[in-house]
């Protein structure tokens, strides 16, 4: 394995997966912003928007999570019990997050798949009963979300790999 291109494909990983962080963090803010308009314009003015509610519930929840939950796995973020692992010595702790990250890449990479698959076939076909907002763009986010799990997955689980390898030498 060329660890230098490895290494440069993380550091690129970990770039786009910061802009996709800031990326959820802008649409937190515009949720925020939405919800507040619209509780305004409810509660001040009497006139409610129908498409505010499924627009954040449908779209903006489901891209923040997708897109964060990337990055979040690849900060180390995510809730883990390491009860057992923490007490392997470094090697053995070494293989549990390679077989971990393999096990989750696995797992998302047939999650990807089948939401590739509902996009295509729905693509078009589902709308929102109350607005009328095609459903289309947060199925998209279900499909993205995990493609860049599978990716982040599969990486760590090469890192893990390549530092057994670079300790050994």
């Amino acid at each position: 394995m060329n660890i230098g291109r490895i290494q440069c494909v993380t550091r690129f990983w970990r770039r786009v997966m910061a802009v996709m962080a800031y990326i959820a963090m802008l649409a937190i803010v515009i949720m925020m912003l939405l919800i507040v308009y619209d509780s305004v314009a409810r509660y001040m003015f009497d006139r409610s928007t129908i498409w505010i509610s499924d627009f954040v519930r449908a779209y903006l929840n489901t891209w923040i999570v997708m897109l964060g939950s990337a990055y979040i796995l690849l900060e180390g973020g995510h809730v883990s019990v390491d009860l057992v692992v923490a007490r392997l010595e470094m090697r053995k702790r070494r293989y549990v997050n390679i077989a971990t990250g393999l096990l989750c890449a696995t797992y998302c990479i047939i999650i990807t798949w089948s939401g590739w698959r509902l996009v295509i076939s729905d693509l078009g076909h589902t709308f929102s009963v109350a607005s009328g907002l095609p459903m289309a763009p947060a199925k998209i986010s279900i499909f993205l979300g995990f493609l860049f799990l599978s990716i982040t997955s599969l990486m760590q689980a090469i890192e893990g790999i390549t530092a057994k390898h670079s300790s050994v030498s």
